[in-house]
């Protein structure tokens, strides 16, 4: 249930703010991935953690009175969204340098379709 009123909240955000993301990457993996990682600064339990018999002296998370780990997950959070972001800007930045490639077609391609555009065919659907 929470998944399903994650995916709708950032689909109307997505919509709100005009973001072009086609697959909903961002919704599923950023979104996903950083509610997964602040989760895991709340209710890691270091019983759970221990059952493979190698990590035993992990200390969880809230559950058990770990209360500095969430702080820890949100800095994993912050650094892996930063990184993310100048990765992704230099690899975009260099396929747009690229003659003949652009990240976004023009916004008469957006309209009639890019299968005519760019393979000036139709598709049946």
């Amino acid at each position: 249930m929470l998944s399903q009123r994650r995916f709708l909240i950032i689909i109307v955000a997505k919509f709100l703010l005009k973001i072009d993301d086609a697959l909903d990457l961002f919704a599923e993996h950023a979104v996903g991935g950083i509610i997964g990682l602040l989760f895991n600064g709340l209710f890691a339990s270091r019983t759970i953690i221990a059952l493979d018999g190698v990590n035993t002296s992990i200390n969880g998370g809230w559950v058990d009175h770990n209360w500095k780990q969430l702080y820890i997950q949100f800095a994993y959070v912050c650094a892996t969204c930063a990184y993310t972001f100048a990765v992704t800007a230099i690899i975009a930045k260099a396929v747009d340098l690229i003659p003949g490639l652009h990240l976004k077609t023009t916004p008469e391609g957006e309209s009639l379709g890019l299968d005519e555009v760019e393979v000036s065919r139709l598709t049946i659907l």
